[in-house]
């Protein structure tokens, strides 16, 4: 992992890692950290892990790399009472929508 002690990029990793704690928490509060001993006690089986995703890229216009970490976490424990469910439409039903779109040189446009 890039956290390791011998690393010489650690100390970039561990900015990345802070600024995407400070977005999940702060900007899209999409987490709140409270202590455990002021979590609910009918809650606690629901706590679960931080896993840190990181990535590279080398930026072609500045020749720097760029180094993001992105949080997730465990959804093999997650314990949500409202809907989950990512809203998807069919392969098929998509390929006749662009295939409208295409063979009468529509617009397909995006509210």
């Amino acid at each position: 992992m890039h956290w390791s002690s011998g690393d010489p990029t650690r100390s970039l990793w561990l900015i990345e890692e802070s600024n995407e704690l400070r977005r999940l928490i702060a900007t899209s509060a999409t987490m709140q950290p409270i202590h455990w001993a002021q979590q609910p006690l009918n809650r606690r089986k629901d706590t679960t892990y931080y896993n840190p995703q990181v990535k590279e890229k080398l930026d072609p216009a500045t020749g720097l790399i760029k180094r993001r970490v992105c949080g997730t976490i465990g959804g093999d424990w997650i314990n949500y009472p409202g809907d989950v469910a990512a809203r998807t439409a069919d392969m098929e039903v998509i390929k006749v929508l662009l295939n409208g779109v295409v063979s009468e040189n529509a617009e397909c446009k995006h509210r």
